[in-house]
């Protein structure tokens, strides 16, 4: 399974990776109010280090917004599915 991850920050960085999980969720996980499964295999890889505290000029978080779509799966029902997180 393949997922998409779209990182936007506050000073208009973006930056986009490529998540490979070797096991797919059922549709009823991914889809799961709340985003369970997305926080739990997919969270800690968003992000590319632009908006850490020690990369940005007031020495604090930078505010960003991450998207997470999967694009690949054996389930064709899960493709499209995706998930954001801002902060």
């Amino acid at each position: 399974m393949k997922i998409r991850i779209e990182n936007y920050y506050l000073d208009g960085h973006e930056c986009e990776s490529t998540l490979e999980l070797p096991d797919e969720p059922t549709a009823a996980e991914i889809e799961e109010e709340g985003g369970d499964w997305w926080a739990e295999y997919v969270y800690n890889d968003t992000g590319c280090g632009h908006g850490a505290p020690e990369n940005t000029p007031s020495g604090r978080t930078m505010p960003a917004t991450y998207t997470a779509t999967v694009t690949e799966a054996d389930n064709p029902a899960l493709i499209g599915q995706s998930y954001e997180w801002s902060g």
